[in-house]
């Protein structure tokens, strides 16, 4: 990641443990602005970056910053595989109870001083395990189910953690790796969205730094209330949702008109509301 979009070291806990009261209007504009008519792709704008032009000079300044295409292109195979196996049928976890769920990582995430990539990390992986594992104690267990998560991507002793045996958190944790297929580092919203501005850094030649850091900290905020009320899933899976907040974004940041991310079912007097 680009040094000029960074993660914040000096979170408090409420960053990442408050479920605030989503703002109906953009988590709406995030759902609708993600498929354009008569397209299944993403957000016009993002995906465009994939079809730029690339010097060999620029894409030598791309490798060096660790954002090439080929990141892209295997963060879209990942997610593609990730979700595949996943039903789209609704949430498999009732909204409160994945709510406390969230909320006991998110303490953990803060007691253990994990960064903010983490803990969206950690989101993506519960939202994926709990859609492959349909076991009827899965809710039950779900509190191990998160502790040995969230050790597993700390590799802390489970004794930082709460006062479960070890075994139980060891057993716990293999039953994660085989039901994610060893694959623990999965794309998330905020590896979406803090690629795409390190790269959005160097396509603009660095002339816009302070604008698009100001867009990925507004987009990782929007991102961290839009995680507590929509997991991710095939039909909505955590590119698309980076793509509307990016989008927004940069609306937002008068990088952007309103219209150039506009759907063309959508009323432009609310959508220019929408974007103020």
């Amino acid at each position: 990641m680009a040094s000029c979009v960074s993660h914040q070291s000096g979170q408090t806990r409420n960053d990442i443990v408050s479920s605030p009261s989503p703002p109906q209007s953009r988590l709406e504009a995030v759902g609708m602005g993600m498929v354009k008519e008569g397209n299944q792709g993403n957000l016009q704008m993002p995906d465009t970056m994939l079809d730029v032009k690339i010097d060999d000079a620029l894409a030598d300044a791309l490798d060096e910053s660790c954002v090439p295409d080929e990141l892209l292109e295997d963060m879209n195979i990942h997610e593609a595989k990730s979700m595949s196996s996943c039903a789209d049928d609704g949430p498999v976890l009732p909204p409160l109870v994945r709510k406390t769920a969230l909320e006991f990582m998110a303490t953990l995430a803060y007691e253990l001083r994990l960064p903010k990539s983490m803990w969206f990390l950690a989101a993506a992986l519960l939202d994926l395990y709990c859609t492959r594992r349909t076991h009827a104690n899965t809710i039950s267990d779900l509190r191990a189910t998160c502790s040995a998560l969230v050790r597993m991507l700390m590799k802390s002793d489970c004794a930082r953690l709460n006062p479960m045996p070890s075994k139980t958190l060891d057993a716990e944790e293999a039953g994660l790796l085989r039901t994610l297929d060893w694959k623990i580092v999965i794309p998330s919203i905020e590896s979406w969205l803090s690629t795409y501005c390190a790269r959005l850094n160097l396509l603009t030649q660095r002339l816009l730094v302070p604008s698009i850091a100001w867009v990925w900290m507004k987009a990782i905020s929007n991102a961290n209330i839009l995680i507590w009320h929509s997991p991710a899933s095939p039909k909505l899976p955590p590119r698309r949702q980076a793509n509307g907040l990016l989008g927004l974004g940069l609306v937002s940041a008068r990088l952007l008109p309103p219209d150039a991310i506009a759907t063309k079912n959508l009323c432009p007097v609310l959508w220019e509301q929408v974007c103020l």
